[in-house]
């Protein structure tokens, strides 16, 4: 049974809903279309230092920090839930993808 929700070019709003609805899940992430070479990374959803290069600086982030920097970085994002997997796939496209 395919038990997937797709959702299309959204925003924040809907992703937020999404991660919140699926608490458990395991998320992915890309930045970009796969053919043009994006790959695919899991966010374990730990905290992690990572360098900010607005507050140039190395910051611990948490998921939430992580994906509020997404959101501000994407125009548009790509949403794929595959349940029998508990998979959340994050596509996010830049302003330069969309063109």
């Amino acid at each position: 049974m395919n038990n997937k929700e797709n959702y299309a070019l959204v925003g924040k709003e809907t992703c937020e809903r999404v991660l919140n609805e699926n608490p458990d899940y395991k998320v992915f992430w890309r930045a970009g279309y796969a053919f043009r070479g994006a790959t695919e990374s899991v966010d374990d959803k730990d905290p992690h230092e990572q360098y900010v290069w607005e507050y140039n600086s190395l910051m611990l982030l948490t998921f939430s920090d992580r994906m509020e920097l997404r959101y501000k970085w994407a125009a548009a994002l790509d949403i794929e839930i595959d349940h029998n997997k508990k998979e959340i796939h994050i596509n996010g496209f830049s302003e330069n993808d969309l063109l």
